[in-house]
């Protein structure tokens, strides 16, 4: 079994954090499965367009992996991403504001590739950090 661990840190390197969607035909099968990037579909290609639109919205977009956990050829991590909104994402135009917002994928791979990909993103952040919702209308407190 290949070490899912270290593929998934040089998928990060090099497809996110370097911004090189290319990079995924050397880390998903073409036919990949991803339910984690509404409106983009499954599937490589979809996948490399998915990167591009983050990339062309965030271009200094990273992941900081702050876990992972292996079971076989499934692998489950948290990952942090943070950038500056400096261009078009979604129809919403660049405000130079910096975000920080969580990820969570859960990927299956086949050999040294990833096959299945269910991702969640603080869609919620994004959307507070570039405007496009206020803040919401409660204050929190800490019990």
């Amino acid at each position: 079994m290949s070490d899912t661990k270290e593929i998934y840190a040089r998928f990060v390197r090099e497809v996110i954090n370097d911004g090189d969607a290319d990079a995924l035909d050397r880390f998903m099968v073409e036919d990949v499965i991803d339910s984690g990037h509404a409106g983009f579909g499954s599937g490589r290609d979809a996948m490399k367009a998915f990167v591009r639109a983050l990339h062309s919205g965030f271009s200094d977009i990273t992941i900081d992996v702050r876990w992972s956990v292996a079971d076989g050829d499934r692998l489950g991590v948290w990952a942090p991403m943070t950038g500056t909104h400096d261009g078009e994402f979604f129809g919403v135009a660049a405000t130079g504001a910096r975000i920080a917002f969580n990820t969570c994928g859960f990927f299956r791979f086949e050999g040294e590739m990833i096959a299945e990909h269910q991702g969640f993103i603080d869609v919620m952040a994004i959307a507070q950090a570039v405007g496009v919702i206020g803040p919401p209308p409660w204050t929190p407190t800490a019990d």
